[in-house]
């Protein structure tokens, strides 16, 4: 008798590979970056920092569309963004006094 290869306890199958997420696949390419001429000079950039600079020169030619992008875009960002955390040290001594609870004024009276 000869045993088959491959169904044993021991055999090892090949995994497939998982394909990369839309959303995954997306940010890889919009954050990639790629050479760019800023001002007559050589630099690199973002796909997404080449895409807004077009939409903003055109916008700033006059071209409506992309001006209407650029408002569109703004709004979204505005909406989609985590609200930042921010903290500030106060310096004690800069601290006004705050003042005595008044007596009489809305809802401490007997």
């Amino acid at each position: 008798m000869t045993r088959s290869q491959g169904t044993g306890r021991g055999a090892k199958r090949a995994r497939k590979r998982r394909k990369p997420s839309l959303k995954a696949t997306l940010h890889a390419r919009l954050f990639e970056r790629i050479p760019v001429t800023i001002n007559g000079g050589p630099g690199y950039a973002t796909v997404l920092e080449a895409v807004m600079l077009q939409l903003l020169q055109k916008a700033a030619t006059g071209d409506a569309r992309a001006r209407h992008l650029l408002l569109r875009y703004q709004e979204f960002s505005a909406r989609a963004a985590k609200p930042r955390r921010e903290i500030v040290f106060v310096d004690s001594e800069n601290i006004p006094a705050s003042p005595a609870p008044q007596e009489g004024l809305a809802g401490g009276g007997v």
